[in-house]
């Protein structure tokens, strides 16, 4: 019988839960959220103040690095226009190459004009696609063309390959390339070594052959390391094919402007079926 009678203390706390919900509410209702709570709000923007003072300006950083470490002017062009000499070694024949800043055609005969009024010691000039080729009788003349005050709106220099010569030599792998290109003798002056490297397994491993870069266009028979007669064969370039438009001489991230083509039917529908070509159809993937 007991259990059905009422206890005091359980009904004053209902009473008091109940009187602490009507509150709740109460202030629910009668809040005006249009009205921000300026004390939160101070203390968030103080959060956000405090946060913003221990961060850099990225824009300040930048500016600051770029007066700090200035970046040479060479740097941002893709290929650094290096002035090449002639030396008095070489034996010719004597070509520098006259080349438009913008890869735009030139027109012999205006270059030609320049030519005949300043410099002398000139055998002809040839076209050598949008370039010209100027072909000197002497080093000297075409040291003074290269260096030319009367040609500076064009780029002129000395093909590589009239200065500059590759040799391979074998030379044990633990001979390391500085090694080789301070300590070995040569009649010419050695500009580069480079140990020559294959793939294995996907990896890349040295291998027993250098590559050396010699400031002559005669190549040397042998050069001498520690005293050890070292045989110089000729360097074969590898032939360079563009994957997009499969000409030669050049790589597809040159890079190529030309238009891509199919790699078996050399249609500019590149990797399409074409119905009229049925050759293409059955070479050409879908």
């Amino acid at each position: 019988m007991s259990a059905g009678l009422a206890n005091p203390d359980n009904m004053n706390v209902e009473n008091a839960e109940g009187d602490e919900i009507k509150i709740a509410v109460s202030s629910i209702i009668d809040h005006n959220y249009s009205e921000p709570n300026m004390d939160v709000t101070e203390t968030q923007n103080k959060r956000k103040r405090d946060q913003t003072e221990n961060i850099y300006d990225p824009i300040e950083v930048i500016s600051q690095n770029k007066l700090d470490n200035p970046v040479p002017e060479f740097s941002q062009n893709k290929k650094q226009h290096i002035v090449r000499l002639y030396n008095e070694w070489n034996v010719g024949p004597f070509e520098v190459i006259v080349q438009d800043k913008n890869k735009q055609k030139i027109n012999p005969f205006r270059v030609g004009k320049i030519i005949q009024s300043h410099h002398t010691d000139v055998d002809f000039i040839t076209r050598a696609g949008k370039n010209l080729v100027i072909t000197c009788k002497s080093y000297l003349a075409a040291n003074n063309i290269v260096t030319s005050v009367h040609l500076t709106q064009f780029n002129v220099f000395v093909p590589t390959t009239r200065i500059y010569t590759i040799g391979v030599a074998f030379v044990e792998r633990d001979i390391t390339e500085d090694e080789i290109l301070q300590e070995t003798k040569c009649e010419y002056p050695i500009l580069d070594v480079q140990r020559l490297k294959k793939r294995v397994n996907g990896s890349l491993v040295d291998t027993s052959f250098v590559k050396i870069t010699f400031e002559t266009d005669k190549l040397p028979g042998v050069v001498y390391l520690n005293y050890v007669r070292m045989q110089i064969e000729p360097y074969i370039i590898p032939v360079k094919q563009c994957f997009r438009c499969f000409s030669y001489g050049h790589v597809m991230n040159s890079p190529c402007n030309k238009t891509r083509v199919c790699r078996d039917c050399g249609d500019n529908s590149f990797r399409r079926v074409l119905q009229a070509k049925k050759m293409c159809a059955l070479l050409c993937p879908s």
